[in-house]
C-alpha cells in the first residue's frame, strides 16, 4: 500500500513537532513518524526529568546547609529516591495529552513506527511506502556507548533517571556535562561517586581555569575525579563492578563500584534509516551533512536537532525548526550560522557559556586585540547574600570594534544572567552598552556594568 503526502517528518523532538503543526495549519498533509516516545529525548529522558531531579538534589543541599543561614532542621535528612522519581513521572507525564491532542490535528497521519528510506521521495514503515515532495530527518541521538560495557550490568543518562535505590559507590565514566549533572546529583542523594575522565582535566574542551574552578566545587561535596586513565575496562566480581583505568598489565590500578554510568557522550540515531537508499550523506559519526539552512545532498530533504551535528541542544534543535519553517513558509533568510553559540552546565552553581570561550580567545589569530574582564563571585553583593560565592565571571571584548565576543560566567544564577550578554550580542552592541545600562539592585546581573570597568589585556 503507498500513501501520498506533501510533507514526511521523521521523529518527534523540538524541531518535527512545531514544525508538523505550522505546515498543516498552511494546508499541508503531513505524516509523522515515530518508534519511540513522542516528543524525543528533552521532555521524556533528557532535560525535563534531569533537571527534576536536580531540583530535588539542590534541596536535599540546602536542607543540610540550613543551619548556615540560621535554621535548624531536626531528624536525618535523607533522600527518597522512588519518591523523587515519582515525582519526576508526575511532570513528564502530560507529555502523553499533548502526545494525543497533536494526534488529533487535522491533516496529520501519525505513525508509531520505524521508518527507513526506500529512495529518494519515499520511506517504508512495515509494509506500507510512503511519498511525498518534502522530508525532514528529526531523529535525535542516544547515549553512546563503549565497546566493553557489555561485561557489566550499566546505567545511562536514560536508564538512570528511574533508579529508586540510591547506588551505593557509583562510578561514572566521562567528566562532560552529563557526567558532572549526575555526578553531583548522586553525591547530595547520599551515593559515593567516582568520577573516571582519560583527558588529563575535566571539561577538557573548556580553559583549564573553568575545569579547575568546577572541579574545586564537585570534590568540596566529596565528589572523587580519577584523570588520566590510559584506557578504560571493567568486569562483574562478587556483585560488584570493578573499573580498570589503565592498560598496562602491571598497574594494578582500579575501581570497585556498585553501580557504572556511562557519559561518554551520544551519537546520532541515523544508523538504521537507510540513508544510502535515498542517497544521503553522513560522516563518520553519523551525523548527516547539512548546509547553512540544514539541507541535505538531496533536494527538498533537510536534517534538524541533534542529527545534523549542528548543535546538540534543545535550544538549537528548535532554532532548525524555526529555519527548517522558513524554508517553506516563509523567506528563507535564516541560517544555522546566524546563532551565537550558548549553552550551560547544569550543576549547583551552574555554568554558562556565550560566544567565545577564553581558551578559543586565547587560541585565535587576533588575540592581541582581546580584552578580558574579570570578576569572582566573591565580590557580588547577591552571591554573598544568597550564601554562594562560589565561581566567577568572565567577558572578552574586541579592543577595536568594542563588540563582547564571549562570555563564561560560573556561580549563582550563571543560567540566567548569561542572557543579558547573549542579548547584547544578537543586538550587536557594544561592551560600552552593557557597561552603562541600570540593572536592578540587589541581583547578580547587576555586576555585569562592574565587569565591564574591569578590561584588561588578554593574556
Amino acid at each position: 500500500m503507498n500513501k501520498q503526502y506533501d510533507v514526511i517528518i521523521i521523529g518527534t523532538g523540538q524541531a518535527g513537532v512545531p514544525l508538523a503543526r505550522d505546515l498543516v495549519a498552511a494546508g499541508k498533509t503531513v505524516a509523522v513518524i515515530e518508534r519511540k516516545r513522542f516528543g524525543g529525548t528533552c521532555p521524556n529522558v533528557g532535560c525535563v526529568p534531569s533537571k527534576t531531579l536536580h531540583a530535588s538534589a539542590k534541596a536535599i543541599y540546602d536542607a543540610r546547609n540550613a543551619v548556615e543561614f540560621g535554621i535548624t532542621i531536626q531528624g536525618t535528612i535523607k533522600a527518597d529516591l522512588e519518591a523523587i522519581v515519582a515525582r519526576k513521572n508526575t511532570i513528564i507525564a502530560p507529555i502523553t495529552k499533548r502526545e494525543n491532542k497533536f494526534k488529533a490535528l487535522k491533516n496529520i497521519d501519525y505513525y508509531n513506527q520505524h521508518a527507513r528510506f526506500s529512495g529518494t521521495r519515499s520511506i517504508s514503515v512495515n509494509s506500507t511506502i510512503l511519498t511525498a515532495k518534502f522530508f525532514f530527518i528529526n531523529v535525535g541521538a542516544r547515549p553512546r556507548i563503549p565497546s566493553y560495557a557489555h561485561k557489566v550490568d550499566f546505567l545511562t543518562s536514560t536508564s538512570i533517571l528511574d533508579l529508586e535505590m540510591v547506588p551505593e559507590h557509583l562510578i561514572i565514566i566521562g567528566a562532560g556535562a552529563i557526567g558532572l549533572e549526575f555526578g553531583q546529583m548522586f553525591a547530595r542523594f547520599g551515593s559515593k561517586v567516582t568520577i573516571v575522565e582519560m583527558s588529563s582535566r575535566i571539561l577538557p574542551r573548556e580553559h583549564e581555569d573553568v575545569g579547575s574552578a568546577v572541579k574545586q566545587v564537585l570534590e568540596a561535596e566529596g565528589i572523587i575525579f580519577r584523570v588520566n586513565a590510559e584506557c578504560i575496562d571493567c568486569n562483574t566480581n562478587t556483585n560488584k563492578i570493578e573499573v580498570h583505568l589503565h592498560c598496562s598489565k602491571a598497574e594494578k590500578d582500579q575501581l570497585t563500584g556498585t553501580h557504572i554510568l556511562f557519559a561518554t557522550g551520544r551519537q546520532p540515531n541515523t544508523d538504521d534509516l537507510g540513508l544510502e537508499k535515498a542517497g544521503i550523506k553522513s560522516n563518520d559519526n553519523g551525523y548527516i551533512d547539512v548546509n547553512d539552512f540544514l539541507e541535505t545532498n538531496v533536494n527538498n530533504i533537510w536534517a534538524l536537532g541533534d542529527c545534523n551535528g549542528k548543535g546538540g541542544f534543545t535550544h538549537t534543535a528548535y532554532h532548525d525548526y524555526q529555519i527548517a519553517k522558513e524554508q517553506l513558509l516563509g523567506n528563507g533568510k535564516q541560517k544555522a550560522s546566524d546563532r551565537i553559540s550558548c549553552w550551560s552546565l547544569f550543576i549547583d552553581p551552574p555554568l554558562a557559556q556565550v560566544g567565545l570561550s577564553k581558551k578559543e580567545a586565547l587560541a585565535h589569530a587576533e588575540k592581541a586585540d582581546f580584552l578580558i574582564a574579570q570578576m569572582p563571585m566573591k565580590h557580588v553583593a547577591r552571591a554573598i547574600e544568597k550564601g554562594d560565592t562560589r565561581g566567577f565571571m568572565e567577558i572578552i571584548v574586541h579592543k577595536q570594534t568594542k563588540k563582547i565576543l564571549g562570555a563564561t560566567l560560573f556561580g549563582i544564577g550563571a543560567d540566567e544572567v548569561i542572557h543579558a550578554v547573549l542579548q547584547n550580542m544578537y543586538c550587536k552592541g557594544t561592551f560600552e552598552d552593557l557597561r552603562d545600562a541600570v540593572h536592578i539592585h540587589p541581583t547578580v546581573a547587576e555586576y555585569l556594568p562592574t565587569l565591564m570597568e574591569k578590561s584588561k589585556p588578554l593574556k
